[in-house]
């Protein structure tokens, strides 16, 4: 099942590779997306990134409006661990996060 206009739904196989493609940019470039854009929703398309959005809702919705289901992907980027600093010093060993 394919469609020819822009908003339409993909077949699963157009929708598997939008997927992979868009994981292995997001992979590539993850470090660089965590410094950029903590904590927000990737819209990607053909391994690009084609918005940046605070909400999975409206990611989505726009994902579907501009490309057409099946044919994006949403990664949300991990926000990078927040230092405590001074704060810490009161913390129970058991409640600290210890990572190396």
């Amino acid at each position: 099942m394919t469609t020819t206009d822009n908003h339409g739904t993909s077949s699963h196989d157009e929708a598997e590779k939008q997927i992979k493609q868009n994981d292995i940019v997001y992979l590539e470039r993850k470090r660089e997306f965590e410094i950029l854009y903590p904590g927000k929703i990737l819209l990607m398309h053909d391994g690009e990134v084609s918005g940046v959005y605070n909400d999975m809702g409206d990611a989505y919705s726009i994902g579907c409006d501009k490309f057409g289901l099946g044919r994006f992907s949403l990664h949300r980027v991990c926000k990078k661990p927040i230092g405590l600093g001074t704060s810490s010093l009161g913390m129970k060993a058991s409640d600290a996060i210890v990572s190396r």
